[in-house]
């Protein structure tokens, strides 16, 4: 009887199924691999440096401190940065401003505690919120004398498109009440008028600066903001009279006019 008949499979057969050993192609990727590692991670680090700013929306990292010292026009200030939190950057700042950007008011202080909520992070467009509350104190011509409670509102965004740059903008509205405690008549422009007593002012101010790391310790900054301005109140008053060419005509109670300022100046930070 003839037919097809398959072959036993030998031994030999056998051992062409059993798995070959690692290629040593698959090795040599191992290898450059391993040694690209510690390469990779140090950029990793050294992006997430590059992500955080002490003025802008980018979060400090938790353990990490900043101080920074700024001067322009119309103050100069000292700001120290503590980051609590990953979502929550606390602040204490001082601040010098030598006339409230009107040129009639003299020395005044605000210490301030600026908190940046986080909203947006480690991303190349951050988004944060600011809230900066505090005290006042100073004194203008007319031999007033002034306190008062700061409230600065604010969202703000930082743009990183290249490394060790940070791009910050956004809106900011820095109100202030003042109390007049000396509450006295003073002669403002010829007349013996008895300043009102209270005093609010309401800037918008749109913001716009850049902070540049020049190590992971040291860095530069740069802020411009400015935009419109509404005072009310004894603030509007003395704004009134040092305006050009009101001299001899009695102040107004509600002003609106213009705010600019700038500030340049170095952060310091410390690593966790």
């Amino acid at each position: 009887m003839t037919g097809y008949m398959a072959a036993p499979q030998t031994k030999e057969d056998k051992t062409l199924h059993t798995p070959h050993p690692t290629s040593p192609w698959k090795l040599l990727c191992l290898v450059v691999c391993l040694l690209l590692l510690p390469y990779t991670t140090a950029h990793a680090e050294e992006k997430k440096e590059v992500e955080t700013s002490a003025m802008g929306a980018s979060l400090l990292q938790p353990g990490e401190v900043a101080m920074t010292f700024g001067v322009g026009f119309p103050d100069a200030f000292f700001r120290f940065d503590f980051a609590n939190s990953e979502s929550i950057n606390l602040a204490a700042q001082i601040k010098f401003n030598y006339n409230l950007s009107i040129p009639f008011f003299g020395a005044n202080v605000f210490a301030t505690m600026p908190t940046r909520f986080g909203i947006v992070q480690n991303s190349e467009l951050n988004f944060a919120l600011l809230a900066e509350p505090g005290i006042y104190l100073g004194g203008g011509h007319f031999d007033g004398f002034y306190i008062g409670i700061p409230l600065n509102l604010g969202a703000l965004f930082s743009l990183h498109l290249v490394p060790k740059l940070s791009i910050n903008f956004g809106i900011e509205f820095p109100m202030l009440l003042a109390f007049d405690v000396t509450n006295g008549t003073r002669t403002i422009n010829g007349f013996g008028d008895k300043i009102n007593p209270i005093g609010f002012n309401l800037p918008i101010e749109f913001v716009v600066g850049a902070e540049y790391r020049i190590n992971k310790q040291l860095a530069l900054f740069a802020r411009l903001s400015g935009g419109p301005s509404l005072f009310v109140g004894t603030l509007a008053e003395l704004e009134s009279a040092a305006t050009p060419g009101n001299s001899g005509r009695p102040v107004d109670s509600v002003i609106a006019t213009g705010v600019l300022r700038f500030a340049i100046g170095l952060v310091y930070r410390r690593n966790p």
